[in-house]
């Protein structure tokens, strides 16, 4: 599924401001701090919290910039990628086109796999909205257009 939209920002803004969170989600997973020029194929593990129990994954680091930003979690019951790909745009800006994809480690069979993937999408471009405009906010706010 992909879900694109326009930012007002520059592609080294959005770089910028996603090596950040990157490095910050390294550094609470594993206390280690690194550097921007390190990041792409970098891998850590991480643990996340599904309902009441902790999941353990691992993630992956694809950082190319001035075009893509992918990051591929591995857990237990499949794999999730995400991909942001960057183009500036004509009129200002930038457009950003953020795809998510998950395969599972086993697949869904009968009536009911089609309407998991038809809440997993909805759920996917929900998410996609609140990332982008939390982004967008954060590049704004280091700009100091918003406090």
């Amino acid at each position: 599924m992909e879900y694109a939209r326009h930012l007002d920002a520059t592609v080294e803004e959005f770089f910028d401001e996603m090596a950040r969170t990157v490095k910050r989600s390294i550094q609470h997973e594993t206390g280690k701090e690194v550097p921007t020029s390190r990041l792409d194929g970098y891998r850590y593990a991480r643990t996340e919290q599904d309902g009441r129990k902790l999941v353990r994954g691992k993630t992956r680091v694809g950082f190319k910039p001035p075009r893509t930003i992918e990051l591929k979690h591995t857990w237990p019951e499949g794999v999730k990628t995400i991909r942001y790909v960057v183009e500036p745009a004509d009129e200002g800006g930038i457009e950003v086109t953020f795809c998510e994809s998950f395969r599972p480690k086993d697949k869904t069979r009968g009536v009911l796999s089609g309407l998991s993937d038809r809440v997993y999408e909805w759920d996917m471009k929900r998410n996609a909205k609140k990332a982008l405009r939390s982004i967008e906010r954060n590049i704004q706010i280091s700009r100091g257009r918003i406090s």
